[in-house]
Order: structure tokens, then C-alpha cells, then sequence
């Protein structure tokens, strides 16, 4: 068996059979300190649902003020983007974990009908933006029959 020092700091013999969580948060711990920390992009989980007459957008986006949340609605899709910004208070401790992430975020969600954008509303509470966009009225395409003349 070799011995630790030829396996580097990456082998520990007291923990080697740890759970998968476990391993994935020391991983996750040795590569912030390998790494300064930086804000990241976060990309916001969203629901899209639909009923006969409107499609139903939830995104949850908890700790983020409002006023700071951008929503453009396209035919075809809604891209939703803000900023959850850090307190200068919290630069100045020092953290031993530190999952909540700050930064940017941006998400892009294809809308599975055609809608009409200019009546779409947006509501926000508890940290859950919702986002409601009247489905356009599809024309129902008329079949015209023609029969050709015989010569």
C-alpha cells in the first residue's frame, strides 16, 4: 500500500470511504481555497405551465429586490435578468461556508405558443416571480376547394 506522502494531500486513509455528499463538500471546500471567489451567474429555476387561455411563467428567485429584475416578453420567449447584489457588510467577514451565491443572472424560457406580449403581467411575493402572458387566438386556416375545368 503507498504510503500518504506519496499520494498527496488528496488521500486521507481515516476518510476514504466517505459518502457521496460528503466527498462532493470537500471537494467543493479544497477547490475555494485553490480558487478566490468571485460572483457567480446564477441561472434562476423556473416553472412554465399553460392553460386555454394564458401561459403561466414561476421563476424563484428568493433575496433579490424587485425593482432590480428586468423582464422582456418576445413572441417566442421571456428573458428574465437581475442582479443579486453582495452588503459591503458581509465583505468584511470572514466565512467558513459560503453557498449563497451573488452576481448576475439571466434566464432564457421558450414559450411553447404563440402569445400576445403586450398584455403580459408580472407579480412578485415570497421570492417567487410569476409571470402571466395571454395566449394569441390562432386563425383557423380555411380550406378552399377548387375543382379544375375539364377541356
Amino acid at each position: 500500500m503507498p504510503n500518504r506522502d506519496s499520494l498527496g494531500p488528496w488521500w486521507d486513509p481515516e476518510r476514504e470511504f466517505l459518502p457521496m455528499r460528503d466527498w462532493r463538500e470537500e471537494m467543493h471546500e479544497r477547490m475555494e481555497k485553490m480558487m478566490p471567489h468571485r460572483p457567480m451567474m446564477m441561472m434562476p429555476r423556473v416553472n412554465v405551465s399553460e392553460t386555454a387561455k394564458e401561459i403561466v411563467i414561476e421563476a424563484s428567485i428568493p433575496g433579490i429586490d424587485p425593482k432590480a429584475v428586468d423582464i422582456t416578453v418576445a413572441e417566442d420567449h421571456v428573458e428574465i435578468k437581475g442582479e443579486r447584489k453582495e452588503e459591503k457588510e458581509a465583505k468584511e467577514k470572514k466565512f467558513y461556508r459560503r453557498e449563497i451565491s451573488y452576481g448576475s443572472f439571466y434566464r432564457t424560457i421558450p414559450l411553447p405558443s404563440k402569445v400576445i406580449k403586450e398584455k403580459a403581467d408580472a407579480e412578485f411575493s415570497e421570492g417567487m416571480l410569476t409571470i402571466r402572458i395571454p395566449k394569441a387566438t390562432v386563425e383557423k386556416k380555411e380550406v378552399f376547394k377548387i375543382k379544375p375545368k375539364i377541356k
